[in-house]
């Protein structure tokens, strides 16, 4: 299946897609992507200018869609890999953002785009030859972070659940358990992979479900959990 597919609402939070993508997660909550120049929603947030923020410098203010694989054509063409849940945004796309490494990223004209193999092939303004496009090798393709697809309720991007804090929270108090460092894709279900603080450590994984996922404030970094008795200890890996 491929990855950016939305899937219906099943109680359970959906989830699309990875850091550096525009992905999202939904209604099971859903995770989608989109990463940011980083998945939940793909269009992840870019990292190292790697898919998410570039290193540990990376600009929170655009996500990747797309990350240039090699020159496709003779005529300045690239094929790259799709780094959205919602592949169909580039032939609406005017223009985008390329990474530059060690500086800002550079806004950029699209000529044409097209779907090729299972990638997608760009034509960029002021590319015109095999050797300019084999620069571009391994750059994100990037899009502001606020021209991310709008998700539905219950969905979310995954590169947006990154870095939120998991508590358990009752009377009053909040019961700190980790930070949520990726989101494990297995078959049809989805679990947030978290980083326990406290003696012992380890990762836990917990299943991204309604029940156990009460509450999800990406603006606030805070997922609350119900988790069943003895899920922490029995999804904890040392």
């Amino acid at each position: 299946m491929f990855q950016g597919q939305e899937r219906p609402f099943d109680g359970c939070w959906l989830i699309l897609g990875d850091p550096f993508a525009q992905t999202a997660v939904t209604g099971r909550p859903l995770a989608a992507r989109e990463a940011s120049h980083e998945c939940c929603g793909w269009e992840r947030n870019v990292k190292n200018l790697k898919e998410a923020p570039l290193d540990s410098g990376r600009d929170e203010s655009f996500a990747a869609i797309a990350c240039v694989v090699k020159p496709q054509g003779r005529r300045g063409e690239v094929a790259a890999e799709i780094l959205t849940d919602f592949p169909g945004r580039f032939q609406a796309l005017k223009e985008v953002y390329l990474e530059n490494p060690g500086s800002e990223p550079t806004r950029v004209r699209i000529e044409r785009a097209w779907p090729h193999k299972g990638r997608i092939v760009l034509k960029f303004s002021g590319i015109e030859s095999i050797d300019q496009a084999q620069d571009l090798r391994g750059r994100h393709v990037l899009i502001p972070k606020s021209q991310r697809t709008p998700l539905p309720s219950h969905t979310y991007y995954i590169s947006d659940l990154m870095g939120c804090r998991v508590v358990i929270a009752g009377d009053g108090r909040e019961q700190n358990i980790g930070i949520v460092t990726g989101v494990e894709q297995t078959g049809g279900s989805q679990r947030l992979e978290v980083e326990r603080q406290g003696p012992g450590g380890g990762e836990l994984l917990i299943p991204l479900v309604q029940e156990i996922c009460t509450r999800i404030d990406t603006a606030a970094k805070v997922i609350v959990i119900d988790p069943p008795e003895d899920l922490l200890d029995l999804n904890t890996k040392k």
